[in-house]
This record gives C-alpha cells, structure tokens and sequence, in this order.
C-alpha cells in the first residue's frame, strides 16, 4: 500500500510541479490584459492545489487498501 500511494504521490507532486508555473504564467498573462483583472490570491494558490492532491491521494488509497487486504493465493486462483 505504501508503494502505490507513494508512486500515487509523485504522480500528484509532478501535476503539481508543471501545472503551477503554468497558473502563474497565465495569471500574469490574465493581470497584463486591458481589463485590469487582479489575479493573486493566495487561498486559490493554495487550497485548490492542496483539495486536488487530497482528493487524488484519497482516491487511489481506498482501493489500495481493498486490494492490500485481499489474499494473494486467492487473486491469483481467480486468474
């Protein structure tokens, strides 16, 4: 189980890793307009990224701890 959700982990912390500077960019694409738009907040730059890594680390924890409580012998029986 620890296995999974640390390949889990670095799946969201790779997410997090490109599609961060690509927010930044874009808001200050957004801040140059001719709409004068104020584009920093920091709940948004924090609490989205951080619901996002909970929710995916949440989903993929759940049927890891299912299939961490199957019998092996058992699965590979079905097979």
């Amino acid at each position: 189980m620890r296995r999974i959700l640390g390949e889990e982990a670095r799946c969201v912390a790779g997410g997090l890793a490109v599609g961060l500077p690509i927010r930044f960019g874009l808001s200050k694409l957004a801040s140059s307009s001719d709409f004068q738009i104020q584009t920093f907040d920091p709940a948004p730059y924090l609490g989205v990224p951080a619901l996002l890594a909970l929710i995916a680390i949440f989903a993929c924890a759940v049927p890891a701890r299912r299939a961490a409580q199957t019998d092996p012998m058992l699965a590979l029986r079905e097979e």
